[in-house]
């Protein structure tokens, strides 16, 4: 099963994949579903089940459903438009998503965070309605948010996604043993072969451009989440501490006083900082899994920056670091594949924990490599 690298190292915000961006993404695919259908509609309806009621005030799901339906994409998210268009919507309970009529849609009625019924398919169920205009439902969708960012409708989810589809590649092997039999009889290393079956499917230039646009969300991430301070939302209290420790050390920097845990204390902070900005729901990328995003981001950040030098990192001096991450992606890939029976991706919450640390370690190492 190919899993190309733009979907295990996703754009997207936080705080969650599973119960911001995959609402967000389940939003946006309905609208598709009522821009394809004959019926008219005036009103846009929800209802979330499940982890994504119990849970869902403070991951941001109602936020997230509400901009998903309103045309927003994580990819693409802009936080300022997105407090407009809530604005808007709260003073005259309208949506306006592209190509379609403006839609009836009042959050204290039509949101619903339903408790008590648990859908059959996944513990993250939402169910989306279109209403015509006597308010009557002419279109829905149960959609499962199964983690990683990654979305299913109820159809897909029974018939299972276990096919690959698409050109093949040119190194298609499904466990460990058949990664490295491949990696000792071609001479490549893991992540030369992962770049091989990405140029096969989305060609080489793609393939730059979509990794330079990853660095680049992850180091305007790191750069908001070490320059911002204050308190962050939620109703805790928590205050942002990212900010602090870095002025620190940054004052420390021209004393001729570091300690040897200074190193510790950099990337430390830069995994903090895109930790903040995953609270804050800004915008980060996933790794597959928001939990994995600050571990892929504060190496990424580290391997590239000698020590305490500049944080302005151009794209330039990162090639040989994005190959890391195309190698950690093929043992996220045969780690989930090995623990669920639907493509792996409804294995990615629980085992995003156990697989980051691997992955980490294969970025480090570049796996794979032959010895000298």
């Amino acid at each position: 099963m190919f899993l190309s690298v733009f979907e295990m190292f996703k754009v997207g915000i936080g705080p969650s994949s599973s119960h911001t961006m995959g609402p967000m993404v389940a939003a946006a695919r309905f609208l598709d579903m009522m821009r394809a259908s004959p019926f008219e509609f005036a009103g846009v309806k929800a209802s979330l089940h499940g982890s994504l009621a119990f849970t869902g005030v403070g991951h941001a799901t109602d936020r997230a459903t509400i901009l998903g339906l309103a045309g927003f994409l994580p990819d693409t998210y802009d936080n300022d438009n997105a407090d407009a268009i809530l604005t808007t919507m709260r003073e005259t309970n309208t949506l306006s998503p592209a190509d379609l009529p403006t839609l009836n849609f009042n959050p204290k009625t039509d949101l619903i965070f339903d408790y008590d019924t648990q859908l059959d398919g996944h513990a993250n169920g939402m169910v989306l309605m279109a209403t015509d205009k006597q308010g009557d439902v002419t279109l829905s969708q149960v959609f499962y948010s199964i983690g990683g960012g990654f979305v299913m409708t109820e159809q897909e989810l029974a018939a299972g996604k276990a096919t690959d589809e698409g050109t093949p590649v040119p190194f298609p092997f499904k466990s460990a043993t058949e990664m490295l039999k491949m990696s000792n009889a071609s001479g490549k290393t893991i992540a030369a072969m992962k770049r091989s079956n990405e140029e096969a499917r989305g060609g080489a230039a793609n393939l730059k451009k979509g990794s330079a646009r990853l660095w680049q969300v992850m180091n305007d991430c790191i750069n908001r989440g070490l320059e911002t301070d204050g308190i962050l939302p939620g109703g805790l209290n928590v205050k942002r501490r990212a900010k602090g420790i870095h002025d620190a050390l940054l004052a420390e920097r021209g004393m001729n006083q570091q300690a040897p845990h200074t190193i510790n204390d950099w990337m430390s902070v830069y995994a903090m900082a895109v930790n903040e900005e995953n609270a804050a729901g800004g915008q980060v990328v996933t790794a597959p899994h928001k939990r994995g995003c600050r571990r892929v981001a504060s190496h990424s950040a580290l391997l590239p920056r000698p020590r305490t030098r500049c944080i302005k990192i151009p794209y330039r001096r990162f090639p040989a670091d994005c190959c890391r991450n195309w190698g950690s992606c093929e043992i996220q890939r045969l780690y989930l594949w090995g623990r669920s029976g639907v493509s792996g991706r409804s294995g990615v919450c629980c085992s995003h924990v156990r697989c980051s640390p691997m992955r980490c370690n294969g970025r480090i190492s570049r796996t794979g490599r032959k010895r000298r």
